[in-house]
């Protein structure tokens, strides 16, 4: 396991200097698509639709899960999710006609075919550290209106990512780190891949309990896991302590006084 000092102002009200440790994480299992549509609507009927295709992977390191979404900017405008029978070899840009039945704004496909592959990005690559945020766009010319995910750095700018439509696994407030290109226009972001970070620290008991107390002082929430599934409580893996919360910035925190599979 890799450590690295971190200073203060990364948890600028707990303590001074701690120890950070990358860990995988261990605690229960959360769907980052447990709010998605699992199979089409009863009664939906069968349609075709076409489309340019955007793929994405999504590394979710606070659940521990690793998915690929595939998404389509339509030809009327509208965006879906493409679900169901989807040829892993998809690439962005790649056009294609599908048929399948729809819950929501996502489409169940049963079969799919590729009408042309998309062209190689030419835009720089970059890197995009910061939190998730939700904006919304208004069309006037159209009387149309989207919500648009976008990164805020540390200094409060925010870079825009051109997606055809928001995956139900992202949200407002997730630390990440993305990949990708740069759009045509040179002011959007057109990811590949996301990784939603979180800080783990490995602390003495003695200093848990200066933290733990400070996070109770000022009635933060807390939770045992990192899904946010157990609130209120702290877990006692490997023998020791720990407990998982966000800072007013919006990072993914947790402190351990044990390192993860050292043990009772």
């Amino acid at each position: 396991m890799t450590r690295v000092l971190v200073q203060w102002c990364v948890v600028v009200f707990f303590l001074a200097v701690l120890d950070v440790q990358a860990h995988d994480v261990t605690a229960p299992f959360r769907d980052p698509l447990s709010h998605a549509p699992k199979q089409p609507a009863a009664g939906a009927p069968d349609e075709s639709v076409s489309g340019l295709v955007h793929r994405l992977v999504i590394d979710d390191r606070v659940a521990g899960v690793t998915i690929t979404e595939y998404s389509a900017r339509l030809d009327d405008g509208s965006a879906v999710a493409l679900r169901g029978n989807v040829d892993p070899a998809l690439a962005t840009g790649d056009r294609v006609q599908a048929t399948g039945r729809r819950n929501g704004s996502a489409l169940f496909v049963s079969a799919m075919s590729a009408l042309r592959a998309g062209s190689v990005s030419t835009g720089q690559r970059r890197e995009l550290r910061g939190k998730l945020a939700l904006l919304h766009a208004d069309y006037f010319d159209s009387d149309k209106g989207e919500f648009i995910l976008a990164v805020q750095d540390e200094a409060g700018d925010a870079t825009q990512l051109a997606l055809p439509r928001i995956p139900e696994s992202l949200d407002k407030g997730m630390q990440v780190t993305v990949s990708g290109t740069v759009a045509s226009d040179g002011v959007a972001f057109v990811p590949d891949e996301i990784i939603i970070e979180h800080y783990a620290f490995l602390v003495s008991e003695a200093e848990f309990d200066v933290i733990f107390g400070r996070i109770r002082e000022r009635q933060l929430p807390y939770w045992a896991d990192p899904a946010h599934s157990q609130l209120g409580e702290i877990n006692h893996h490997d023998g020791g302590r720990g407990v998982y919360w966000n800072d007013p910035n919006g990072h993914y925190l947790e402190i351990i006084t044990r390192p993860y599979g050292s043990g009772s």
